[in-house]
């Protein structure tokens, strides 16, 4: 299989077909959906998660332009997440592991993709407001397809640093809720959470977020967002499980 095809059937990220597309290219606004409430643990706590997520890019379509997902119609996540308070302030890291079909992401393609997304990062919280900060540069993808794989780590500029702020009501059961704004790399708008507490370890969460192309970016060249148009609506749903 020669190098253009094999890059058209293995879908790593969507920077790969920037480099073989004759026509303007337009891509889409993107952060990731943290599913971490914003609530300081005491101590140190572990928990781990499945999570579905379903991702609508809003744009007017012209015609010779190539439109590219930055991320995908639709995917699943294995999260591990841990907590370690210290009163007001907190810290927080673990791993994302998600996955999806290549056709997901491009039309057409084949193969399966899947990203390994470590993060760490620290919020201060109050009883109604939390500030977190995460970062997230070493994301690495792996993509697989008519027996041939490759690998990349792109969407790590993306999703390089999240600023989020938020007001929530103080910590009850069995609901908590948030309501704030996100500001990523590839993306700026309101984000909104809730979780359900099931029992005392068992939690259900969504979180959902509006992206509009963000006015500045400090990781991102100034030619990619001027390739990114429309909006993308991102809802994320799941169980967790607290082990530790």
């Amino acid at each position: 299989m020669d190098e253009q095809k094999r890059r058209k059937t293995i879908t790593i990220w969507f920077v790969l077909f920037l480099t073989i597309s004759c026509t303007p290219v337009v891509i889409s606004p993107h952060a990731q959906n943290e599913m971490v409430v914003p609530y300081n643990r005491l101590g140190e706590v572990q928990e781990v998660g499945v999570t579905s997520a379903a991702n609508a890019w809003l744009h007017e379509d012209e015609p010779g332009t190539t439109y590219l997902r930055t991320y995908p119609a639709a995917s699943f996540s294995i999260f591990h997440n841990a907590y370690y308070g210290w009163g007001k302030f907190g810290g927080i890291g673990g791993i994302e592991i998600i996955g999806f079909p290549s056709r997901w992401l491009y039309s057409g393609a084949s193969g399966s993709v899947i990203a390994f997304r470590p993060y760490t990062g620290v919020q201060y919280d109050t009883d109604n407001f939390t500030i977190r900060l995460n970062l997230a540069p070493l994301t690495y993808t792996v993509g697989i397809g008519d027996g041939e794989w490759a690998a990349g780590g792109d969407l790590n500029e993306f999703a390089f640093y999240q600023l989020s702020a938020m007001v929530h009501n103080t910590y009850s059961a069995p609901f908590n809720f948030w309501l704030g704004a996100r500001h990523a790399p590839a993306a700026l708008g309101p984000i909104a959470g809730c979780e359900y507490i099931f029992s005392e370890k068992a939690f259900f969460r969504i979180e959902s977020s509006v992206l509009f192309k963000p006015p500045f970016s400090i990781v991102l060249e100034q030619e990619t967002l001027d390739r990114m148009e429309g909006v993308v609506f991102y809802s994320t749903c799941g169980v967790f499980y607290q082990v530790r």
